[in-house]
């Protein structure tokens, strides 16, 4: 719920950018997230890239955040209570801090977590709702989810539409973070991520439905012995 909320409440702050109520409520949301569950920190870096690319103005696209003061205020508060959280906690336990049974780093530039996440996305393993409903029922509907997924982002980069390309985008760089930054692997790492996930499969299912009815209203109410006459001059205009 807190990293939807951040989600939702950066557009806002990006729609009424020269307002500074809109700025701090998102920053204060975004503490939330992150004080209340800490893997959180994956979506950092993509609120940043997606307000930065969102916010860009002007013949040189420059971000105009850059230009607001109280962006700059926000963003340091943010950034001065984490780092602090973090120089405690390593104060406290530099032991064992950022660290598995293992020992390996949590925060760390790695390729390993590709196959695992492959796997439980577009493979059925593992399946995300396996706690929720019996296994067998969620197998296939993951990796057709993940796939309409996919197809969103796709098509939001295909189209001038802002929204659905910042929705493409916090989950594109979101994913990213989380699969080659972060070396830890469980499935409940990719549940922040869920609700954009399967936005973006609905935008994609809501494209396909729209496409199927542009191309079967042709075909309907027809006037008797013209069979198909635009799909005919389609073909017509496609010929010459």
């Amino acid at each position: 719920l807190s990293a939807l909320l951040v989600f939702f409440l950066f557009y806002r702050a990006l729609e009424m950018r020269n307002q500074k109520r809109p700025v701090y409520l998102a920053v204060l949301f975004l503490l939330l997230a992150y004080f209340s569950h800490e893997e959180n920190f994956i979506i950092l870096p993509a609120v940043l890239v997606c307000v930065l690319l969102g916010s860009r103005e002007g013949p040189y696209g420059l971000p105009a955040i850059l230009r607001k003061k109280h962006w700059w205020s926000a963003a340091l508060v943010a950034v001065a209570l984490i780092t602090s959280q973090l120089l405690v906690v390593f104060w406290v336990n530099p032991q064992i801090f950022a660290t598995d049974q293992s020992r390996r780093p949590q925060i760390q530039i790695s390729l390993d977590n590709i196959p695992y996440y492959f796997h439980l996305l577009f493979q059925g393993g593992n399946a995300i709702t396996d706690n929720v409903v019996p296994w067998l029922l969620t197998q296939p509907w993951i990796t057709v989810n993940s796939l309409l997924a996919l197809l969103g982002c796709l098509i939001a980069w295909t189209r001038k539409d802002r929204r659905a390309r910042y929705c493409a985008l916090f989950l594109i760089v979101s994913s990213c973070t989380l699969i080659f930054a972060f070396t830890m692997q469980a499935d409940r790492y990719y549940y922040p991520l869920l609700p954009v996930y399967y936005l973006m499969g609905a935008y994609a299912f809501w494209r396909i439905l729209e496409a199927t009815w542009r191309f079967v209203r042709l075909h309907l109410a027809l006037p008797a012995g013209r069979p198909y006459p635009e799909l005919a001059l389609l073909l017509r205009i496609v010929m010459r």
